[in-house]
């Protein structure tokens, strides 16, 4: 069990001297990032294609344990986040939605 420290805030994981916080998670990348380190990810055609979420603490929730890939997927039937490769085995042929989209309906 993780202790908490009190502060929910998360700091980039490329600052040097003074830690700045960080505005974005890269799931693919499995690093934050504060505004200027995020830069390449907008600028970069390959990093473009990265998955990007708020910055969280937690960074390995957001991967699938089978996979070690994004969990970028809900699955409607079983109600549980998935990745790619969960779409083209256990969950073959479910109702799946990008996770964005399944939680704007909530």
């Amino acid at each position: 069990e993780k202790l908490s420290l009190g502060r929910s805030e998360v700091f980039c994981d490329f600052c040097d001297e003074r830690k700045q916080k960080a505005v974005k998670s890269c799931l693919t990348c499995q690093s934050s990032y504060c505004e200027t380190h995020l830069e390449p990810h907008h600028r970069v055609p390959r990093l473009k294609k990265h998955k990007l979420i708020n910055a969280v603490e937690n960074l390995e929730d957001y991967i699938c344990q089978k996979h070690e890939r994004p969990l970028e997927l809900f699955c409607r039937d079983d109600q549980t986040c998935v990745c790619l490769s969960c779409t083209e085995g256990d969950h073959r042929n479910h109702n799946t939605v990008p996770i964005e989209e399944e939680s704007q309906q909530k």
